[in-house]
């Protein structure tokens, strides 16, 4: 990976976050969130950790920032995002957000925008509008 692809620049190129709530809404309320987070059987303490420094970074970050926060790799913590929603999905019931090809579980958890356009595809995550981002959670 060039230097150029490793870093991030939180520059742009769409700014419009994904899903947008018409297209998909998980319908979790922040009640059902603090649940969630308190739930070991859903939010493990490498997740809490990931969300904690999510909210420290302003709400937002790549995988590539909580890399550089957290040292472990990327995929990580795109693992941890994915691994997340899969756990609400089964243990909330929550409908599944279906591609054509496949189900996306991050955004049970997270909305997205692309910073870059592939091969080096960057996408920044936030936590969704309802949930945790808005609300302080004890």
């Amino acid at each position: 990976m060039s230097d150029e692809q490793a870093t991030d620049t939180k520059t742009s190129f769409n700014d419009t976050y994904f899903p947008v709530p018409s297209e998909y809404d998980p319908h979790i309320s922040v009640a059902q969130w603090r649940e969630i987070l308190h739930d070991p059987e859903v939010t493990t303490p490498e997740t809490l950790a990931m969300l904690l420094t999510m909210l420290q970074l302003g709400g937002e970050a790549t995988c590539m920032d909580l890399s550089r926060q957290g040292g472990k790799s990327p995929w990580y913590y795109n693992a941890l995002g994915m691994n997340l929603g899969r756990r609400i999905c089964a243990k909330r019931h929550v409908p599944e957000y279906r591609t054509s090809d496949r189900t996306v579980y991050y955004v049970i958890p997270f909305r997205g925008r692309w910073l870059r356009e592939c091969p080096a595809c960057i996408l920044l995550y936030q936590f969704s509008p309802k949930d945790t981002g808005q609300s302080k959670v004890k």
